[in-house]
Parts: structure tokens; sequence; C-alpha cells
């Protein structure tokens, strides 16, 4: 398992195995709300959502059930015990390709006068499309709030595209800053560490002037002030 704050992949290796040993997750893996990706080729694996019966005894469910996008995502949106199983061939039942976890409730500790930002909400930007040509990154955008404390995650094919994070004149004209300043990784996890407008570009040809950028704008994560009595009595006359 690749854990990155709140993404966590599962296998040890890039993509989903049957030698992953999904075992290692038993009902000691207690886990905070983080969203979880399913990472493995399609076509060789799928992931079902199923309660601790079916997993016990890794009975298929109807396949219109399935996840089988090679990268699904899945929020934790509830806490308590959750079960997932691949319904390949006799992958849950000889491969050993289950998974179960035990989700915690979010504490909820008082609030101090003034909090920082949280560890953030990740962001893959393109969603299931990741980082790639022939996609609206703006429209993508287009009512998400970023705050200070968020991560974008740029996922693509190593070799194929990079990021450079650029100005805003840079990003409309696409001009390509020096080749030491990309990211290149296939995965690479940008921290938002401070408010205002932010630009993204691939440098990779002419796939910048082809629509291959992101701007957005990033909002000071807002802090609380305690309301303070005031002691002061109205005159009276």
């Amino acid at each position: 398992m690749v854990w990155r704050r709140h993404i966590c992949r599962i296998g040890k290796h890039s993509d989903e195995k049957l030698q992953s040993h999904l075992a290692v997750f038993s009902d000691t893996t207690n886990i905070p709300f983080p969203p979880w990706i399913f990472k493995y080729a399609a076509g060789k694996h799928n992931v079902f959502r199923v309660n601790g019966t079916v997993f016990q005894q890794c009975i298929i469910p109807p396949t219109n059930e399935a996840l089988s996008s090679g990268y699904d995502v899945i929020t934790l949106a509830t806490p308590g015990r959750k079960w997932y199983i691949c319904g390949v061939g006799k992958h849950c039942e000889s491969g050993g390709m289950k998974l179960f976890i035990n989700v915690l409730s979010k504490s909820s500790p008082p609030l101090p006068s003034y909090y920082p930002a949280p560890s953030g909400k990740v962001f893959v930007v393109g969603d299931y499309k990741g980082w790639t040509l022939n996609f609206d990154y703006q429209a993508w955008a287009m009512g998400k709030k970023f705050y200070v404390g968020d991560k974008l995650v740029f996922r693509y094919p190593k070799g194929i595209h990079n990021v450079f994070r650029v100005d805003g004149t840079s990003f409309h004209q696409c001009i390509i800053p020096a080749a030491n300043q990309t990211l290149t990784s296939g995965y690479d996890v940008i921290t938002l560490q401070t408010p205002g407008r932010k630009w993204y570009i691939c440098g990779v040809g002419k796939h910048c002037q082809m629509g291959m950028k992101l701007f957005i704008n990033v909002l000071p994560y807002p802090t609380r002030v305690s309301s303070i009595p005031s002691n002061k009595q109205s005159p009276t006359t």
C-alpha cells in the first residue's frame, strides 16, 4: 500500500496484483475517512463492495454492481466495517484478492479561536481521465472550491506528459519554463500552500496550445473567531 495523505493505493506495487496480499488489511486497520483508490489493469480485475457474508464466502454480486475502470475511487462516507472483493474468476477465493477495513467516525474536538487549515482535500485533476489531451480542465474545475491545504494530483503516463507551475502570462501564451522546473513522475502531488490564482500547463510538444492547461483560484482556509461576551452594560438614563 502506498499512503499519500488522503490517497491510498491498494497493493504493494503500482498495480493491484493477485500477489498484493490484501489480507494485511484486517479488522485492526482503522481508517479515518480517506478516499481509497483501487488501481489495476482494466479488464484484468474489478472491485465489488460487499457485506461480511459475501466477503467470507466470496459470493460474486451481479455484474452491474462492479467497479471496473482500473482506477476506482471510493469515498468512505460513513463509519463502520467495509468489505471489498475482486469478482474475476477465482481471484477472491484462490488469490486472496479481498479487503476488509474498519472506518472510524470523525472526532469533533472543541474548536479553538483560530485553527489552521486541515491536511486538505485531494483533487485528482481530470478525475478518472487524469492529465491528458482532449479534456476541458476549466470545465472540470468549475464549481469546485480549492482551499489552502488541499492537494492536486496530476496523474498521467510518465514520459508522455509533464506539469509546470507557471504564471498567468505563461499560462495564456503557453510559454514553457526551464526543464528543471518540470514535474515528471506521472503522479505529481501539489499541495496548495497559499491562496490566490494558480496556473498549470503541460510542457510537452504543443499540448498546452491544445488545451492541456489548468487555472484555479485557491481560497484561504476560513478561520473562526470565538465570540467573547461583552461585559459592558448599556447606560441607564
